[in-house]
């Protein structure tokens, strides 16, 4: 899977929703992401998918359930963050409308979490480490 950094993120904003456990995707134009959603296509990641717009592979949003209490606490923004569009070159999506990312279990220290900073209420990614 290649990443390739773009220009132009989507309008529209991230929320977290306590009383679903879920993110939701509040998007400033609803037609700017029909125009860039194309073919419906996620990449998953345990339960919460990334919407990517097709045929071109640009991720659009996140949303889906992921409880807080399963949340790691870690303090500051991570260095280097910075707005912009992310393109995913992933062959399977274009005959698949949601293609996992999770571990595969052929490494079993290998674990997904979620970290957050309590101070900003900023959850800046998922992250994948092997222990």
């Amino acid at each position: 899977m290649n990443v390739i950094p773009l220009t132009s993120p989507i309008s529209g904003r991230v929320v977290y929703r306590v009383a679903d456990q879920a993110f939701d995707f509040t998007p400033n134009d609803p037609g700017e992401v029909a125009a860039r959603r194309g073919s419906p296509a996620s990449l998953a990641v345990d339960s919460v998918l990334v919407d990517v717009g097709m045929p071109n592979g640009i991720l659009l949003y996140v949303w889906g359930y992921s409880p807080q209490s399963s949340w790691l606490a870690v303090p500051g923004m991570p260095s280097g963050a910075v707005d912009g569009v992310v393109m995913v070159d992933e062959p399977e999506l274009d005959s698949q409308a949601s293609v996992s990312i999770r571990r595969d279990g052929s490494d079993p220290a290998e674990v997904w979490w979620t970290q957050f900073d309590a101070d900003t209420g900023v959850v800046p990614h998922h992250e994948r480490r092997t222990r």
